[in-house]
């Protein structure tokens, strides 16, 4: 994985688009860091007044508890942002973390509250260089990181665009579901193989492919096959994978829509895109309030648990167990049945 390094406070301004995921606006983001490294980058909407319990929230997650120091970054155009900012610099030295730099964003300006020199032109209103936005877009660029310009465009790379074509083909004979135990070991078989040919770069989904693996990933045995096969995957065929699974959660019809945007979900997740993650989770719990596979998720965003958490887990199970699942693997495969 290719360092990034921020130099300077222009680099961070810069950075942070690539950081949230998009371009935030009227929000706060918090960068916390363990020994110089980001553990966790964290957003929020900022609101009128930062007071104690709205600042609790925000503390509890994991990197909290691991972090030795913060960076504070508010991106407002309100006048009166910077006493806000105040506050939760004084609740994070409270808190034992070292605040490096408190940021605030207006526009095309920053400028810096911790500076301690009245000569320091960090002070006042500072223009992020042109040379310095292209060198940090170069360096995301490079990892395959691209921003968009809202949480509203994020939204629509997985919003509902209705096809006829999918609706038809999750109906037809060899898409649905068998009813016998060895055309379901078969049926299963043919949906996770053509959900393997996703995290191939050289092709594109087809529409009968992607019907099987919608209709597929209905089914536990093969959701849990391709979430096994997605971690051990390389960080470019996840992002292969990931742009076919938006593509899958787009065209879900309703019914189906849940368990192909829990995968998806995953799939942003491993890739340490939690704004991507977030809001395709959002859809998945639209469409099924109670799926728990989704909360469990949310559950780990919402507390700053990064992606390795899920790979530990993972690494402790096979795919044989995620194909045929425990009883099926002691008592033969027809058990899971």
């Amino acid at each position: 994985m290719t360092t990034i390094v921020l130099s300077s406070p222009s680099a961070f301004v810069a950075s942070l688009p690539y950081l949230v995921g998009f371009d935030p606006r009227e929000s706060l983001v918090l960068v916390w860091l363990r020994e110089g490294t980001i553990v966790l980058t964290q957003r929020a909407d900022m609101p009128r007044t930062v007071g104690p319990e709205w600042l609790a929230l925000l503390w509890q997650h994991p990197a909290a508890k691991s972090s030795d120091a913060i960076i504070v970054a508010a991106v407002s155009s309100r006048s009166d942002i910077a006493s806000s900012v105040h506050a939760v610099i004084a609740y994070a030295r409270t808190h034992g973390l070292r605040v490096c730099d408190a940021i605030l964003v207006h526009g095309d300006e920053w400028s810096s509250l911790l500076c301690d020199e009245a000569s320091c032109s960090c002070l006042s209103g500072q223009i992020v260089p042109q040379e310095v936005r292209t060198a940090v877009a170069a360096e995301f660029a490079y990892r395959g990181v691209a921003p968009v310009a809202s949480r509203e465009v994020l939204g629509s790379e997985v919003g509902a665009t209705p096809d006829a074509g999918i609706c038809l083909a999750l109906t037809k004979r060899g898409i649905v579901r068998p009813t016998t135990s060895r055309a379901i070991e078969a049926w299963r078989d043919r949906a996770i193989t053509e959900a393997a040919r996703w995290v191939d770069v050289s092709r594109s989904p087809r529409e009968p492919s992607l019907a099987k693996v919608i209709a597929g990933v209905q089914d536990v045995r093969v959701r849990d096959v391709i979430l096994w096969e997605l971690v051990q995957a390389d960080e470019g065929s996840l992002r292969t994978a990931l742009a076919h699974w938006q593509l899958a959660t787009r065209v879900s019809p309703d019914s189906f829509l849940a368990s192909v945007a829990v995968v998806t979900a995953i799939a942003a997740w491993l890739l340490g895109d939690g704004a991507r993650a977030a809001v395709t989770l959002r859809r998945c719990l639209e469409a099924d309030p109670m799926h728990p596979l989704a909360h469990l998720i949310d559950l780990a965003l919402s507390s700053g648990l990064p992606p390795s958490a899920w790979r530990e887990g993972t690494a402790q199970v096979s795919r044989a167990e995620c194909r045929y699942g425990p009883q099926g693997l002691a008592g033969g495969r027809e058990a899971v049945l």
